[in-house]
């Protein structure tokens, strides 16, 4: 299931972010950062997407 969908630039910068569950805003900044840095530091060989698994 699909709980969010975040697009963000090579810089880091979020573009557009929708959230199909209600997210705390200060989780919602945890977890974005959590999903960049681990975009930005990703090998060229390697997808542009990740998927995250919460327990």
């Amino acid at each position: 299931m699909i709980k969010f969908l975040l697009m963000v630039n090579k810089q880091g910068q979020t573009r557009l972010s929708k959230y199909y569950e209600q997210v705390e805003l200060g989780k919602r900044a945890a977890l974005e950062a959590d999903v960049v840095r681990g975009c930005l530091a990703r090998r060229k060989e390697e997808v542009s997407h990740v998927s995250q698994i919460n327990g």
